[in-house]
């Protein structure tokens, strides 16, 4: 069917939560949201008002662990070689549907794997599956290459998962998805210079974006100084600051 006129609402400024159509013709129409939404509403009447059930998703992403982290999670300072575990927050709403998560890692941070990935009913957690309820790609030990927009990794749920679990989720009792993964520090690490992972949520028929969140791993250096009693340089000096016990001379700079 062949539209005969489109037309954008405008916003209200009062609650940023009602749109408005105005000087719209008497006639059918059918109206989208972002959310993926769309419902017929006659403007036979003079005027006409309909309530969108479905809401936006968002994502956040905190550290967990790894090196020094700060209150927020939002970022950290690390070893080079160390391991950081991340979690991500799916705030699920109903009509959810073609969630697709992705992630967006520093060249030094090598993507390790996905942990567990849950799914939480109030306060009952469920264990959501790999390849029954969601599919990773790439995954890093059989298949690790870049998805072809450039992120790191992304994950997307099944049509098995919004089967099973579509009720749950259109009358807001499945609210959240938490996944968990990790990555490793690079040897070759930048000093004093923030390593970004970057996270955002497509969904809706038309792979909508949610705002992205973002976490910085730093990794730091501390100059190193030999000298004698009138501090003059020690020519020749060198020396080994290493957090082994037994530090291997071969690594003397």
């Amino acid at each position: 069917m062949t539209p005969t006129k489109t037309a954008t609402a405008s916003v209200s400024k009062s609650d940023k939560a009602t749109v408005v159509f105005k000087d719209l013709d008497l006639g059918y129409y059918v109206i989208e949201s972002t959310s993926g939404t769309a419902c017929n509403i006659t403007t036979a009447a003079p005027t006409a008002e309909i309530k969108d059930k479905h809401d936006n998703p968002s994502v956040n992403k905190i550290i967990t662990d790894g090196g020094k982290v700060n209150t927020a999670g939002t970022k950290n300072s690390v070893n080079l070689g160390e391991m950081v575990s991340y979690e991500i927050t799916i705030n699920v709403k109903p009509g959810a549907k073609n969630y697709v998560l992705h992630d967006i890692m520093n060249d030094n941070l090598n993507f390790g794997m996905v942990g567990h990935v849950t799914g939480f009913r109030g306060d009952v957690m469920n264990t959501l599956r790999g390849g029954e309820d969601y599919i990773v790609k790439p995954t890093p030990l059989t298949n690790p290459g870049n998805p072809e927009d450039g992120c790191t990794f992304e994950l997307s749920f099944t049509d098995a998962f919004y089967k099973k679990y579509r009720e749950d989720i259109d009358t807001g009792k499945l609210t959240k998805i938490t996944v968990e993964y990790y990555a490793q520090v690079s040897k070759d690490a930048p000093i004093n210079k923030p390593m970004k992972n970057t996270t955002y949520l497509t969904y809706g028929d038309k792979n909508t974006k949610t705002e992205k969140s973002e976490t910085e791993t730093y990794t730091y250096g501390i100059p190193v100084f030999k000298y004698t009693g009138i501090d003059t340089a020690l020519a020749g000096a060198k020396f080994i600051l290493s957090t082994d016990e037994l530090p291997n001379e071969k690594k003397c700079n």
